[in-house]
């Protein structure tokens, strides 16, 4: 994270800072401010006016990550279309639509409500053959059953359609 410092007043002659984090092994900070994660932790990041020796802190937070996602890498790519998995499902109040593409492809993916109304258009574009995620948020629907349907058109005009079942529950 890029982390900004404001020296006042904005007429200042000397505008020069320094940054220190207190916990390096968990994060550190560059000459520019750009703050990078290390391990999980707490750190406090400081700046400090060259002129005056001003401080202000901001305390950075690094949090084991939960999941992985790869693109491509070393695990080839897919034989067919499909969706993959929704995670969490049911979920509240987002989930991530995991899909997949053997060949380039125009993709679509949409969310519809049970009387078939498209409720959120996540994707709607060329996507490369690959792994793939969109995250859905359900933060301003009520609770129930939704459908995603991903659609695709291959360069070679073959269309195909996956539809899941999704669940909001508030």
């Amino acid at each position: 994270m890029q982390l900004i410092a404001s020296v006042l007043p904005t007429n200042a002659t000397n505008t020069s800072v320094s940054w220190d984090s207190d916990n390096t092994s968990v994060a550190t900070v560059s000459p520019t401010g750009l703050v990078t994660a290390v391990a999980a932790g707490t750190a406090a990041i400081t700046v400090t006016t060259e002129d005056g020796r001003k401080t202000a802190t901001a305390t950075a937070t690094v949090y084991v990550p939960t999941s992985v996602e790869m693109s491509n890498c070393d695990v080839g790519l897919p034989e067919e279309f499909g969706i993959l998995e929704i995670h969490p499902n049911p979920f509240n109040p987002s989930t991530t639509i995991r899909y997949q593409l053997p060949v380039t492809s125009h993709v679509t993916l949409d969310v519809y409500d049970m009387l078939g109304r498209i409720v959120a258009s996540l994707v709607n574009g060329t996507r490369e053959a690959g792994y793939h995620t969109a995250v859905f948020g359900g933060s301003a629907l009520s609770s129930g059953i939704f459908y995603a349907r991903m659609a695709a058109q291959t360069q070679a005009g073959k269309g195909i359609s996956r539809t899941a079942k999704l669940s909001l529950v508030k």
